[in-house]
């Protein structure tokens, strides 16, 4: 008489049990995985910000010291030049370097007629010089690809103004002996450091127009706590969101 085999198998407390266990373990191993997830993007945010910093030391060097600026208010029915894309063409048009790995928004749609630079996550926000005895100076005739990145863009030189009766209401593109070029659309050029992440969404939708002088801008840490700073020598360095902004934008703090 053949015997019967004994079939083992799991009691409902034993799988409680290993469930309970594996609960833990993930628990234990979740924070050391996003840490280092974290870290990882971290990283990535640094090297970009170090490419970018090298792509504005190859502008300056090109146009004999002059920072990569932006111009202009705010019109979202027409596209814009940022400093982001002035200086596109030392980084090798590698686009992806202005996005922040830590930035889990979703970007906007590329046709959208951007202001400055939405999109990316990083600000570069230099702008042509401007004094209370040196008129701001506008650049007309601008010509561009219609898109996220502009490739084609004209070149106009920017007149040197020396006394305090001169000025410019616009200047054709012809090659000049002397001047300091810049590329705009029939707009003033200005002189302000901003220190920015994108505008909310009522900022980037619809046809209002602003000024850029509002101080609607704020910085995001898009690491937890902290962020990561270009400097303009080429270093950079990671900060707390506790850092006191408002001094380096002549605010006077709070505290």
């Amino acid at each position: 008489m053949p015997r019967e085999r004994k079939r083992f198998g799991f009691t409902l407390v034993e799988l409680l049990v290993v469930i309970a266990i594996i609960g833990m373990l993930v628990s234990l191993l979740l924070p050391a995985v996003q840490s280092a997830r974290e870290a990882a993007r971290s990283a990535d945010c640094k090297s970009n910000l170090r490419q970018i910093g090298i792509a504005v030391h190859h502008y300056v060097l090109q146009f004999d010291g002059v920072l990569p600026f932006h111009y202009g208010e705010g019109d979202m029915t027409d596209k814009r030049q940022s400093a982001m894309y002035g200086i596109l063409p030392f980084a090798e048009n590698n686009e992806h370097i202005f996005r922040c790995p830590g930035d889990i928004g979703s970007p906007e749609d590329p046709d959208t007629p951007y202001w400055e630079t939405f999109g990316t996550s990083y600000k570069l926000e230099g702008r042509a010089l401007s004094q209370p005895y040196l008129p701001e100076r506008t650049v007309t005739e601008y010509d561009a690809k219609k898109g996220e990145w502009k490739t084609k863009v004209k070149k106009a030189k920017l007149e040197v103004i020396r006394t305090i009766d001169q000025h410019v209401t616009g200047i054709d593109f012809k090659k000049v002996a002397e001047g300091k070029e810049l590329k705009a659309e029939n707009r003033t050029a200005t002189s302000q450091i901003q220190l920015a992440r994108d505008l909310p969404e009522p900022w980037k939708r619809g046809t209002i127009k602003w000024s850029p002088l509002r101080g609607i801008y704020t910085l995001e840490p898009f690491h937890g706590t902290h962020m990561n700073v270009l400097f303009m020598d080429g270093h950079v360095v990671t900060v707390t969101n506790k850092t006191d902004w408002d001094r380096l934008r002549g605010k006077q703090s709070e505290e």
